[in-house]
């Protein structure tokens, strides 16, 4: 299986490192570390993490930030869509999974 990112998703990623590298030398590394072990899970057991029926994608919990990579399996890859905070702006990635969205927010 290999892990691939969308180009919203790479973002968030770089400008999370980034920040967390402005807060403390160092933790932006931490950071990235901790998406590799995230990721390497993903890659193991892609499966492992719920099934949102709705949005078709699931979301693996970071241990040490509180972030989740929100992904979805295509043709046996794992899509990376977001690496989203787990308390703000809630659902701001559904538009990045192909499927209609029923937030009316």
């Amino acid at each position: 299986m290999r892990v691939r990112f969308i180009s919203p998703a790479r973002r968030e990623l770089i400008d999370e490192a980034r920040y967390y590298d402005a807060e403390l030398a160092g933790l932006g590394d931490a950071f990235l570390d901790e998406v590799a072990r995230t990721l390497a899970l993903i890659k193991a057991h892609p499966e492992a993490w719920p099934l949102d029926e709705a949005t078709v994608v699931r979301r693996a919990r970071m241990a040490r930030f509180p972030f989740a990579i929100v992904y979805l399996i295509d043709n046996g890859d794992a899509v990376i869509i977001a690496v989203a905070h787990a308390k703000r702006r809630p659902g701001y990635w559904r538009n990045r999974t192909g499927k209609p969205s029923n937030d009316t927010s």
